[in-house]
């Protein structure tokens, strides 16, 4: 993974700003590379772990808890705002045909 997970301050960090609004998306970068190029040693191998999976595993784990995010908060960040920029998108594209 690069670049490597932060400290414990920065996820501190991280974790309020989600529950606060700061932070009002959780977004991966899926970036997939062809096995052959994964089956190399290992510092010779592209950085790259599964992002969408991943994510939601480490949220759901360590995030899902009253004291943290609600689930329903937790699916909001991973989806509602995505959706709403990408319906902009569409509706900005429409409005200059």
């Amino acid at each position: 993974m690069n670049p490597p997970l932060a400290a414990r301050e920065d996820r501190e960090a991280l974790l309020a700003g989600l529950a606060d609004g700061t932070v009002d998306a959780i977004a991966t970068d899926h970036a997939p590379h062809e096995p052959a190029t994964k089956d190399v040693e290992f510092d010779r191998a592209p950085f790259g772990i599964l992002g969408f999976e991943t994510a939601l595993a480490l949220a759901l784990e360590h995030w899902s808890t009253p004291a943290a995010l609600s689930l329903m908060r937790m699916v909001e960040l991973f989806t509602a705002v995505r959706a709403g920029s990408r319906r902009r998108e569409q509706n900005r594209r429409g409005a200059s045909r």
